[in-house]
């Protein structure tokens, strides 16, 4: 971080009480977290659910924190001596305003995105093209809830011309405090799934959730919207700022014509934009890489770059490990590394990409659960387990507590019992898939964060190494 901030703009940015330590001491960062912390950071104890930072006030002290942020009544017995103490109600809600204030010295575009599905692949493409001409600011991987966000924007630095960053939820009200701390001018809505059903109940209170990013946008901003999801069109009510569309229908404002896949890697398509058109190459394996595409595109040309700087932009982009990750092992074998997370369009989207690239060969579908589904979580899973054998996947493992779903759900649509295996542990899984391989397979490996998926991953990969 550069020398923006300050002891005294912590306090004053977060309306707390400075209990020690000099107002002008210069800090070069912030943390949550004392074992990752750096000299001269601040340290921000916060108080969770299952953590209280407070316990690791005298360790982030050891590791040459310049200064604390701590919750009121949580601190007793721990003394600052020289260094900074800012003293305020919730340290959740004191980060986000650190952050808050912080943005606001910031006049560059600022793009947040959200949606169920594609958000850090849009987030990456759009930082990519934004990039070309100076810095851009993006969140690391998916740092985007309560802590994360606040967290990526306190990284920017004076060299930073533009920031991207996504926002996610997990229940009513994330996405508008996020939002409220981004101030962002352009705001993308990529598409309602049903990922966190069990939380927010039902695909309308998705879109009602995830539409808060628009209702925070200024009349002079840009909501960006997928011109193919009525769920996010029907959210457009809500924003004063202008909105643009993109997709692959005629009626979109950025959308794709002529659009091909090139070999097993990516995509060409011609761009059209109300600027003009140029011809689109883009890296993914997914059938969702073009619309994510699009959406970056259309969110960089409201930022107020050009259309040649889109076309560069993601020529140059390169797919998220985790994400669709095309992996080449021995006898020709191809492994999607596709485990970041799942839910069930990510999940249809895979499969179908799967049998879209295998061709004649073989296609492997390794499945764990897809979690926070809630009520839903029984017949989503089965209906995967349909869809994997109505569009031809050859084999499929599956491992977790709703494994039984998805085996049924295949039987139910005429795969045979030998080519289904319910998978004990991902050990287990993993020998069984290496002693039915054979050269020329494709692999799909994909389920919900909480499977921790990669580890079969990291078995074949080592296994074929």
């Amino acid at each position: 971080m550069s020398a923006l901030l300050r002891l005294a703009d912590v306090v004053a940015w977060t309306d707390g009480t400075l209990r020690a330590g000099d107002p002008q001491t210069k800090l070069a960062g912030v943390s949550i977290d004392s074992r990752t912390l750096l000299p001269g950071q601040l340290f921000v104890a916060i108080r969770g659910a299952r953590l209280d930072g407070h316990r690791y006030l005298a360790g982030a002290r050891e590791r040459s924190a310049a200064a604390f942020l701590v919750q009121r009544g949580c601190w007793e017995g721990f003394a600052p001596g020289a260094l900074g103490l800012v003293e305020v109600a919730n340290t959740t809600r004191g980060l986000g305003d650190l952050a808050a204030g912080h943005r606001a010295g910031f006049d560059g575009p600022v793009v947040a995105i959200t949606g169920s599905n594609g958000k850090t692949t849009t987030k990456e493409m759009c930082a990519t093209i934004l990039g070309l001409r100076a810095p851009c600011l993006k969140n690391e991987g998916n740092l985007n809830n309560q802590w994360g966000l606040p967290l990526s924007l306190l990284r920017r630095e004076d060299r930073h011309r533009s920031v991207v960053v996504e926002l996610g939820t997990n229940q009513p009200g994330d996405i508008a405090q996020l939002a409220a701390i981004a101030r962002p001018g352009v705001g993308v809505f990529l598409n309602v799934g049903t990922a966190h059903m069990e939380l927010l109940g039902s695909q309308e209170g998705i879109a009602r959730e995830k539409g808060a990013l628009l209702e925070a946008l200024e009349p002079g901003g840009v909501a960006v919207l997928n011109a193919e999801d009525p769920r996010v069109l029907g959210q457009a009510s809500r924003t004063r700022a202008r909105v643009v569309t993109f997709g692959r229908t005629p009626e979109a404002h950025v959308r794709a014509e002529r659009v091909a896949r090139v070999g097993d890697r990516g995509f060409a398509f011609e761009l059209c934009a109300p600027q003009g058109g140029v011809a689109v190459e883009v890296g993914g394996l997914g059938e969702t890489t073009v619309a994510n595409a699009l959406a970056a595109a259309a969110a960089a040309l409201a930022a107020g770059t050009s259309l040649s700087d889109v076309a560069a932009g993601l020529a140059q982009y390169r797919p998220v490990g985790g994400r669709m990750e095309r992996l080449a092992l021995p006898r020709n074998v191809i492994l999607i590394n596709d485990t970041y997370n799942a839910n069930p369009q990510s999940v249809a989207v895979a499969l179908r990409s799967l049998v879209s690239l295998k061709g004649a060969s073989r296609g492997v579908a390794v499945l764990g659960d897809m979690a926070e589904l809630g009520v839903q979580a029984a017949a989503a899973h089965r209906e995967t387990g349909r869809l994997a054998a109505e569009l031809g996947v050859e084999l499929l493992f599956v491992l977790g507590e709703h494994a039984g779903e998805i085996a049924a759900g295949a039987l139910e649509a005429g795969m045979d019992t030998e080519r289904i295996h319910v998978g004990k542990d991902h050990k287990e899984t993993a020998a069984r898939v290496r002693e039915v391989l054979r050269g020329n397979d494709w692999v799909l490996v994909k389920g919900s964060r909480v499977m921790r998926m990669e580890r079969i991953v990291q078995a074949l990969t080592a296994a074929e190494g």
